[in-house]
Parts: structure tokens; C-alpha cells; sequence
């Protein structure tokens, strides 16, 4: 029998999110009320884009941020 959950090749997507929020708040750079700007709903890293799903969502709270899920959010985060 297989064990999908040690076998299987997924991508954790929005699961990882809360963690790089925690490691952002733990820097003590952050507070959950910290805005970023997410416009335009997309960000060049690299050769890649990071979109956010419904577009631009403008200036966000991290507790927003999360709450949304926005991916431009969490990437300039992170990134900073």
C-alpha cells in the first residue's frame, strides 16, 4: 500500500505562507498592522512573476495579507 503523504510530489503553495509571516513578525521588522503595497498584483523575481489570483489588491496589512492569501504580498515580504 502506498503512503501518499510521504510519496507524493506536491507543492505546498499558501501552507507555507504562515510560516514565512511567523519568521517576518519574528524579525521584529514587522507588526501585523505593517502595510505593503501590492500594486499592481504582480511582481518580477527574477525571470519569474508572482500574480496575485484576483488582481490588484493595492495596500495590504500583514494580517490582510494572510487573510487573502495574496502571493505578491508575502513575496515582497519576504524579500525584504
Amino acid at each position: 500500500m502506498k503512503n501518499r503523504a510521504v510519496t507524493d510530489l506536491f507543492e505546498p503553495g499558501s501552507t507555507i505562507k504562515a510560516f514565512s509571516m511567523a519568521s517576518a513578525l519574528d524579525s521584529g521588522k514587522y507588526t501585523p498592522d505593517s502595510m505593503i503595497d501590492t500594486h499592481p498584483g504582480w511582481l518580477r523575481v527574477g525571470r519569474n512573476i508572482v500574480r496575485d489570483e484576483h488582481g490588484d489588491h493595492g495596500v495590504l496589512s500583514l494580517t490582510r495579507i494572510l487573510q487573502i492569501s495574496s502571493n505578491v504580498g508575502i513575496t515582497k515580504v519576504m524579500l525584504s
